[in-house]
């Protein structure tokens, strides 16, 4: 959760930030900053691994599950409903902190991802669009 006031000064450091990398290297060397937020899950099933989730997705934004225990063999099941099409990744994040994911426009969105290690994952859904989105989906592990 952030609040209005941690958003607000997020943003405005942000755009200080761009306008000195445009001043000093050019418009053309300007990186994408992502926010990453943790949003609300619910879960489904007693003793399943896995959880519901709807967010509203300010752009170039990602919003991430609370981490979970996946085991090497398993599969991270996710199903993302994409409403308004927008751009959007869809995917996890490894033990070690790097992203697998997959990035589409449709407005139903489904893909698994192989587990090759155990440890804590998350799954996350970034806004690539330039306006806010709302999503809503679910994940499990099998």
């Amino acid at each position: 959760f952030v609040s209005s006031f941690e958003s607000k000064s997020g943003n405005s450091l942000q755009r200080i930030a761009r306008n000195i990398v445009k001043l000093r290297y050019g418009e053309e060397k300007v990186p994408q900053i992502i926010i990453e937020v943790e949003g609300e899950t619910e879960q489904i099933t007693a003793g399943v691994t896995g959880a519901s989730f709807s967010w509203t997705i300010s752009k170039n934004t990602l919003v991430k599950t609370s981490s979970f225990s996946a085991s090497s063999g398993k599969t991270i099941s996710i199903g993302v409903n994409n409403p308004s099409g927008a751009s959007i990744r869809v995917g996890i994040i490894l033990p070690n902190g790097n992203k697998k994911y997959v990035t589409s426009s449709s407005y139903i969105i489904s893909h698994d991802f192989s587990v090759s290690t155990t440890g804590s994952y998350r799954v996350f859904v970034q806004n690539m669009s330039s306006s806010t989105i709302s999503v809503s989906g679910n994940y499990y592990v099998v």
